[in-house]
């Protein structure tokens, strides 16, 4: 009779988790943590990581856990380290490290971190993101642009200038060219159609230096970092067509290209267009072209809203 009540406590012991696998408890603590039964979740993967504490993804999820359920974002960065220790190229370890980091006000092991997601993935587009609000809060407004609005995304889109014969009006790189330079192999595009609202300039009543007449890239960026937000720079910047991000609000004197070559944009129409340049003798206006009244050049008040076409250089 002992024998048979013992052998029954056995089977029970078994039935209700006495033997169950590392595998099985991981499980389990995936499960609870979808419920958001994270407390639990933590305890299950407690003791999977106690029977193996060899294999990386079961720490990542512990971390997780701990960053989503509890706000233990030294805990998560622990668990993180440890899944990076047995996968140094861990890339959602570095990336959720990095968010945890940022969490903690850790802004240089945020930038190290979204630095290292990079290296492995150099389209991240969330890493750029994140190493971007990152480098705001050190003031670098710059890298916060670039990061933000420009980051060095590889193209996977193989039609290059060089490939093709080029000619005006032809849709190439997520737009129309409209301006084909003296060695037919580099010019202007200019998007497919116009911002879906008018936009205003920003920064009414001071002037930001933003006079370059040839190139809008700079005046772009100089109006991103300066200016508030949205702006009609801002709404360009932010245009992404298949790989193509490097979109911008053209200058005055590309603006005025864009009017010669309207004819070879089919969208384009004959409102006042707004450019980057920034009228040099005050910080109320800026340059803009009406293209229904013969393209001539006008100073308008920034703070007013235009059309807004964004261009890029291939």
């Amino acid at each position: 009779m002992k024998l048979a009540i013992l052998f029954l406590g056995l089977v029970t012991l078994s039935l209700f988790g006495f033997g169950q696998t590392a595998e099985e408890y991981f499980q389990k603590g995936l499960a609870l943590a979808v419920q958001n039964k994270y407390k639990a979740a933590i305890k299950d993967y407690d003791k999977a990581i106690e029977i193996n504490s060899g294999i990386e993804r079961w720490f990542f999820e512990r971390g997780n856990a701990k960053f989503d359920g509890l706000k233990d974002y030294k805990g998560a960065i622990a668990d993180y380290s440890r899944a990076i220790e047995l996968d140094h190229r861990y890339l959602f370890a570095y990336y959720n490290r990095a968010s945890a980091k940022d969490e903690l006000g850790d802004v240089e092991g945020t930038i190290k971190d979204c630095n290292k997601v990079i290296e492995i993935d150099p389209a991240d587009v969330d890493a750029y993101t994140l190493r971007g609000v990152a480098k705001r809060k050190l003031k670098d407004y710059d890298g916060e642009v670039e990061d933000l609005y420009y980051p060095p995304i590889p193209k996977t889109d193989t039609v290059s200038a060089d490939d093709i014969e080029l000619s005006l009006g032809m849709k190439l790189q997520g737009g129309y060219v409209f301006y084909l330079d003296d060695t037919g192999k580099h010019g202007l595009i200019a998007a497919e159609n116009d911002a879906p609202q008018r936009m205003s300039w920003g920064c009414n009543r001071f002037p930001i230096g933003a006079n370059n007449l040839t190139d809008g890239m700079p005046n772009t960026k100089l109006i991103l970092k300066s200016c508030q937000y949205p702006s009609a720079a801002s709404v360009c910047a932010e245009l992404h067509v298949q790989d193509y991000n490097d979109w911008y609000l053209p200058s005055i004197d590309e603006l005025a290209l864009l009017y010669d070559g309207r004819r070879y944009v089919p969208t384009i129409g004959g409102g006042d267009y707004m450019s980057s340049t920034e009228y040099f003798k005050n910080g109320n206006d800026c340059w803009a072209i009406h293209f229904a009244k013969g393209g001539e050049r006008y100073r308008y008040n920034k703070r007013f809203k235009y059309s807004v076409r964004a261009i890029r250089k291939f």
